[in-house]
């Protein structure tokens, strides 16, 4: 008897029941039908497994459209996040699930959430190179200057990875060329790190400081000149690099 009391007591955030268990199973696998089916059992919605993932997070992850849109009709926590942080709509972006991104958009998803390293959904979604997933983001109110804990921005990821149409649409929406991370390194310098020309003149057209230095008193031609990077260094001096 005292065994089945422990039973239905969860530890460290592992399902409270086979139904639960079940549910988070069919929820990565995107299998609407049995999710429907579980649900009507009495599975919870938002129940966690050990990561802290609940079934609407393994479903975005995956780009299971039918099934996150069943998980949120039946209640799921658009906002749920896992152990890092990360809520479904950071993951959906990160994996270029454009329907799932609007449909948990439609649900009021925070748009702007951080994970525990501050990542944002906009973040992710240059990262892993997903412009139209940024757009989305942006047009929705994406902040286009946040900043993860280590200073880095969207704008900043896009120069350093070479995202040349990422960096010009989020200089067309309002990036901040100048803003720098925690080190002082601006996507100027980033862009002349990784030698993207183009990258780095989209930034001079629209404002970025030339010198600025980081905190060890690096400046984009200097980084440029040492990498031997001698066209990103020529526009440089041509705009003024000292």
């Amino acid at each position: 008897m005292l065994v089945g009391l422990f039973l239905l007591v969860p530890l460290f955030g592992e399902p409270q029941t086979r139904v639960d268990a079940d549910l988070l199973a069919s929820s990565a696998r995107g299998e609407a039908g049995e999710i429907a089916t579980l649900l009507a059992r009495g599975a919870d919605v938002n129940v966690r497994n050990d990561r802290g993932q609940t079934p609407i997070l393994l479903a975005a992850a995956a780009g299971h459209l039918e099934a996150v849109k069943l998980l949120l009709k039946r209640g799921a926590n658009a906002d749920a996040a896992d152990k890092t942080g990360a809520t479904a709509l950071m993951l959906a972006s990160m994996g270029g699930h454009l329907g799932v991104l609007n449909q948990l958009l439609n649900h009021n998803a925070r748009i702007n959430a951080k994970s525990l390293l501050g990542m944002t959904a906009l973040i992710y979604a240059v990262m892993t190179d997903h412009l139209s997933v940024a757009e989305v983001l942006v047009s929705k109110g994406g902040d286009v200057n946040a900043q993860t804990s280590s200073g880095t921005s969207a704008l900043i990821v896009a120069a350093s990875e070479g995202r040349t149409s990422a960096a010009t649409f989020l200089l067309t929406h309002g990036a901040n060329p100048n803003q720098p991370d925690n080190n002082g390194w601006t996507p100027l310098m980033a862009a002349a790190a990784h030698n993207y020309y183009e990258i780095a003149r989209a930034l001079l057209d629209r404002g970025a400081d030339v010198n600025s230095r980081d905190h060890h008193g690096y400046t984009a031609v200097r980084i440029a000149t040492a990498q031997n990077y001698v066209a990103v260094r020529d526009l440089l001096k041509q705009r003024g690099a000292l």
